[in-house]
């Protein structure tokens, strides 16, 4: 039976192993094409790459991008340019191979940073030293990333990618220009480096993205041997990029560079001792994680510790005000990440450590006896913080993991008049961030009002103003069992309407999602001001197609939505 077993296991593995296939080679003559770039500093650059862009049109024919790319609205003139260049019929092989490596867990930054890897431009060389433990772990093995690269230098052979990257270089240049004006690159370099206390040969890229989705950024380190000195480069592919502005790009870094100092101090280097801990504090929310593309507790914990040093960096540059920073901070919170206030705390203590010199800040547990006796700063960069920052945090997850919140499980039909919630829990709805956009800081309300309910004793609100830049959503999600679900309520709106940078949004309704990753809405919309008055809504849900249904309640504009006399049945 172990025998049987083991051979099992090892032809699981050849499987996996070989699921991609090679393509045969290119003549570089066809493959001349460099990345765009504008200098922002000595170790500093903001780019167009060939690379990336070839790949984002391959992704673009890819089920990966049909089921994440959540835009907001019609693909751009490019993006469909770039899509129709590089469909089946030129680039199927790299779509194939994309795809296969896709269903094994190739996807999110590790194509982007596959890509980047390689050297000498479109042509995507061979570097040296090989591809990183990194991405060999993820694509299961040096064979199939050549596959997966050959695959894309047939791509551009075939669509005579040059002669597009040439034809667009007036659209690169107007990325480039408009990101670029005013950017505060050198501040967060600075910062970054200062804070985290890095040594050796940095080079910062921001690699301009306007085709890959969804929006937001992948940071990306790579190490390379230049000239007999090892440069480690750190790049922030940002993604969704024609509208990029300055202000996001430098807070957005923060968080994308933040990754090459933060992920070996932290998700690589859990103690043992704390380990328990850890993961019970991850417990509580690991199905929305899940979601979310953070799948253990190593990597919760980087995108934990991450997103409180970006606020804190934030609030450091003068990008956050404190209160700014509190609104970040319940952001995140209702993202998941409802530790957060606890590692920003603990920050504090490195930070303090740091200003005091040497051998002045820290207890033995720290490290500061040991800094006392060799000179040295109690800290002297992140990565000997890491360890103790993530005891601390162990030692306090009885406390955190009381206060977690309630993983929402999928309900059949109720009915409630909200009042019920003030007192004892009822359906178990999920406060999740919804949007965020320039402003002072504040975060939107979502409250139980009793002054003027709908009827019994309190209905909920949402509310926000021109102030408000964190913008929470309410859901719940449903089963999906075939049949028609009927959804009423009673809604009332006080001056809903759109200010500024606001998003144009106050709905109550589903969001569908079907078994591509697709959402659909099938919502009511509402403006301005008006009493209460009911609405419905009738649908039938089919499992077959449709991977999960949320009910959920909206708003990220100024004004008040309210909501009470919600049911939920079906027949």
């Amino acid at each position: 039976m172990k025998r049987r077993a083991l051979l099992a296991a090892s032809l699981s593995a050849i499987v996996l192993a070989s699921c991609t296939r090679p393509f045969a080679a290119v003549d570089p003559g066809l493959l001349r094409s460099r990345p765009l770039e504008r200098r922002l500093g000595p170790s500093i650059s903001i780019e167009v790459d060939p690379r990336v862009e070839l790949l984002s049109g391959v992704l673009l024919n890819s089920s990966w991008t049909r089921g994440h790319a959540n835009r907001g609205g019609p693909a751009s003139g490019y993006v469909g340019e770039l899509k129709a260049l590089l469909g089946p019929e030129r680039a199927g092989g790299a779509i194939r191979n994309v795809e296969a490596l896709g269903r094994i867990g190739f996807d999110y930054d590790a194509p982007p940073a596959l890509v980047l890897s390689t050297t000498e431009g479109l042509a995507m060389e061979l570097p040296e030293g090989g591809y990183s433990a990194y991405l060999r772990k993820r694509g299961l093995g040096s064979a199939n990333l050549g596959n997966l690269v050959s695959s894309l230098r047939a791509a551009a052979a075939a669509s005579s990618f040059d002669g597009f990257w040439a034809s667009h270089r007036p659209y690169y240049d107007g990325l480039l220009d408009r990101a670029s004006a005013g950017l505060e690159a050198d501040r967060v370099v600075e910062w970054l480096l200062s804070y985290y206390g890095a040594k050796g040969q940095y080079r910062f890229h921001y690699v301009l993205a306007p085709a890959l989705f969804p929006g937001g950024g992948y940071g990306i380190t790579i190490d390379r041997e230049e000239g007999g000195t090892r440069v480690r480069h750190v790049y922030q592919v940002v993604r969704d990029a024609e509208e990029a502005a300055p202000a996001g790009l430098a807070a957005l870094a923060l968080h994308e560079f933040g990754h090459s100092f933060v992920n070996p101090a932290i998700g690589d280097k859990v103690p043992a001792a704390a380990r328990q801990g850890l993961e019970a504090i991850f417990a509580p929310v690991r199905r929305q994680m899940r979601e979310q593309a953070y799948p253990n507790v190593g990597i919760f914990l980087n995108e934990l510790v991450l997103r409180a040093c970006t606020i804190r960096g934030q609030v450091l540059l003068g990008f956050l005000d404190e209160a700014g920073a509190d609104a970040a901070l319940a952001g995140e919170e209702a993202n998941g990440f409802y530790p957060i206030r606890a590692v920003y705390s603990l920050l504090a203590d490195y930070e303090a450590a740091r200003a005091a010199g040497p051998g002045q800040g820290g207890t033995a547990d720290q490290g500061g006896a040991a800094g006392a006796a060799s000179g040295s700063p109690a800290y002297p960069d992140f990565a000997s913080f890491g360890p103790v920052l993530l005891q601390r945090l162990s030692a306090q997850a009885r406390e955190l993991a009381a206060a977690a919140p309630r993983s929402p499980e999928p309900v059949m039909e109720f009915a409630t008049g909200f009042e019920a919630l003030a007192a004892a829990p009822g359906p178990a709805f999920a406060l999740e961030c919804g949007a965020t956009n320039s402003g002072k800081g504040g975060l939107g309300k979502v409250f139980l009002d009793s002054r003027s309910p709908f009827e019994g004793k309190a209905c909920l609100c949402l509310s926000g103003n021109a102030d408000t830049t964190v913008w929470r959503c309410v859901k719940l999600p449903l089963a999906v069992k075939a049949g028609k679900v009927s959804i009423s309520w009673a809604v009332r709106g006080k001056d809903i309407r759109q200010e500024g940078a606001q998003f144009d949004n106050a709905f109550v309704g589903l969001i569908l999602t079907d078994r591509e990753g697709r959402r659909r809405f099938q919502v009511r919309s509402y403006s301005g001001s008006f009493d209460w008055t009911r609405d419905s809504l009738d649908l039938e849900l089919d499992p077959r197609s449709t991977a999960s249904a949320e009910f959920c309640v909206f708003l990220s504009e100024s004004g008040e939505l309210g909501l009470d006399d919600l049911r939920i049945g079906r027949r």
